[in-house]
């Protein structure tokens, strides 16, 4: 038991809940409802700052490891690319399974993987930058890119050194 009499995995429950609260963007006592619904007690008002107070904390302290830590990030964003790709996958196979049968099933399917597609472009557009790469042209900013990116990498060189012109040329 906790301080307040609460068990671990109720503290785990209560954080659960209360981040899902900030997730979904509800009001105080929107959130203290929800909460009451999601572990079967309630929490007081204070209690929920607190905890809340807490979850933003840890994720300030993730946004700061991952700025110090440049190999996590890219391993974190790695890993997005990863499951979109996957995603994408299971979305294909359930259309095609569905063709026939259920073809509602299929286009919504088809229809995530069409987000998913422009999720993934936009990805790669905020590819990070990774100074000192191995593929790295003299006064070109180095990005980490994956396997046939090279041409979209030469269309963002692009498409910067155009901003840039633009930015300069600018009135303001």
């Amino acid at each position: 038991m906790t301080k307040r009499g609460f068990t671990k995995e109720d503290s785990q429950d209560i954080e659960q809940a209360v981040a899902r609260t900030i997730v979904l963007r509800y009001s105080w006592r929107e959130s203290l409802q929800y909460i009451k619904t999601q572990i079967g007690f309630s929490i007081t008002e204070q209690g929920y700052y607190k905890v809340k107070k807490r979850l933003m904390g840890k994720g300030r302290e993730w946004v700061q490891q991952m700025q110090q830590d440049h190999d996590s990030f890219l391993s974190e964003y790695r890993q997005r690319y990863e499951e979109m790709i996957q995603t994408q996958r299971d979305l294909l196979s359930i259309a095609i399974k569905n063709k026939d049968d259920n073809p509602l099933a299929a286009v919504k399917a088809l229809m995530g993987y069409h987000q998913i597609t422009n999720d993934l472009a936009a990805l790669i557009d905020l590819l990070p930058y990774v100074p000192g790469g191995s593929s790295s042209k003299a006064g070109n900013n180095d990005r980490l890119t994956f396997a046939g990116d090279q041409q979209q990498s030469e269309k963002t060189s692009t498409r910067t050194e155009a901003t840039t012109r633009r930015t300069n040329n600018s009135v303001f």
